[in-house]
């Protein structure tokens, strides 16, 4: 190692990236992003996304090794890249307002960086793989149910949140799978947003391969839920997913659940869970759902999950399982939709007329032997919508309980 390399390598050591900085500053004299693989900026800002239009180029640019560069002719930027053998993440200088002339010399500035900056991807790696196990951990437990030490857990994993305040959990779902883009675009905007919405606080997280954020601001430090406020929240938020959607060409839809405190976390993440199945189970894309506004299957679930099992399974009686009886649930839930309608259920369904009718009789016979009566009809739906989301959200496996006679097993192995 040469000498230059070695004691900027000690400065970084002891004074950290602000001496890699102070160098770029001296030695380049031109203005100068370090950005990891993953979008982060690590100076001069630290720890936030960086902008979106250096991301893109970033996403954009080929492929191209350690001793290599990238030039955009468009905007003047100079990329060159810092990688470890032994990791996936990259971090990138990213150098601005660069001539095609002054390529070479800007290298060769940068060049006794490069171990000082090898050092500087490595403790990033190694702190954010240490917050994020903690993270989880601390997720884990927090949505998991237990409240014990949450409090402290979150001070330990970097998740600054107040006790005496009151949150709740925003459930996101983009219609994909995340990847490493979308993930940063996701954190990206909900931070600028949170920067700009005033009283308004945004902590973008990702759980279990699930987009979801912890929302502050809906209620006062101390009190309950105001009414007046959900319209305001509503508005931003709809803003927010408008514009995402549109700039990422996505369908988000989002779940939110109801304000509780700090330790009560679980609670309004299961809420937000509900409310996202809610509309994805009705065949909806691109929705905003609040808990509360889910008027009775808000109330079937406020008493738990056992509950709400319980209430589908009695209400519905032998039809809420079973195999054969899977077409029933269907039928029933379109008769109930279209007020027993049994020409329109039948168009529905691409069945005959005659099919529905014989479906109802069954569906009456197994239920208690005799027709429908209008106060069944509110329950019933309720039980069907309880069904569906109980699947939605794999509290009820998706399938059906058939019967293996000695008929059905031969026809299966001839």
């Amino acid at each position: 190692m040469k000498q230059k390399d070695y004691d900027l390598l000690q400065a970084t050591i002891q004074q950290g990236v602000d001496a890699l900085g102070e160098y770029f500053r001296e030695q380049v004299g031109k203005k100068i992003h370090l950005i990891e693989s993953d979008g982060i900026e690590d100076y001069p800002e630290r720890g936030i996304p960086a902008a979106s239009a250096m991301r893109l180029l970033l996403q954009k640019m080929p492929s191209f090794t350690d001793e290599q560069y990238f030039f955009s002719d468009r905007s003047r930027t100079l990329v060159l890249k810092v990688s470890l053998r032994d990791e996936g993440r990259q971090l990138y200088v990213c150098i601005s307002d660069v001539n095609a002339k002054e390529i070479r010399s800007v290298m060769g500035a940068v060049e006794p960086a490069r171990t000082a900056l090898a050092y500087i991807l490595r403790n990033r790696i190694e702190v954010a793989r240490g917050v994020e196990e903690r993270t989880d951990a601390v997720l884990t437990n927090a949505f998991g149910g237990s409240s014990r030490q949450f409090v402290e857990a979150c001070e330990k994993s970097g998740l600054h949140l107040d006790a005496d305040r009151k949150y709740s959990v925003m459930l996101v779902d983009l219609g994909q799978d995340p990847t490493e883009s979308t993930t940063v675009d996701f954190r990206a905007s909900l931070m600028w947003l949170d920067r700009k919405a005033e009283g308004a606080d945004f902590y973008p997280l990702i759980w279990r391969d699930r987009y979801l954020a912890i929302l502050s601001g809906i209620v006062p430090r101390t009190g309950s839920y105001r009414e007046e406020d959900q319209p305001a929240w509503t508005d931003l938020i709809r803003g927010w997913r408008q514009e995402f959607s549109a700039s990422r060409k996505l369908t988000v839809s989002i779940g939110i659940g109801e304000v509780h405190p700090l330790a009560e976390l679980f609670r309004s993440y299961e809420e937000a869970r509900i409310a996202l199945a809610y509309g994805m189970t009705k065949g909806e894309r691109g929705f905003i759902r609040w808990s509360r506004n889910l008027g009775v299957i808000r109330a079937i679930f406020a008493q738990g999950m056992d509950e709400a099992i319980a209430f589908y399974r009695d209400t519905l009686g032998r039809i809420a399982d079973h195999e054969t009886d899977s077409d029933l649930r269907t039928t029933l839930r379109v008769l109930l939709e279209t007020n027993f309608n049994f020409k329109l259920t039948a168009e529905r369904l691409f069945v005959h007329t005659n099919t529905v009718r014989y479906r109802y009789e069954r569906i009456s016979q197994l239920i208690d032997g005799k027709n429908i009566s209008a106060d069944m009809r509110i329950n019933l739906y309720a039980a069907l919508r309880v069904g569906e989301i109980l699947r939605e959200i794999d509290v009820l496996a998706p399938g059906y309980v058939g019967l293996a006679t000695r008929s059905n097993i031969a026809q299966n192995h001839s």
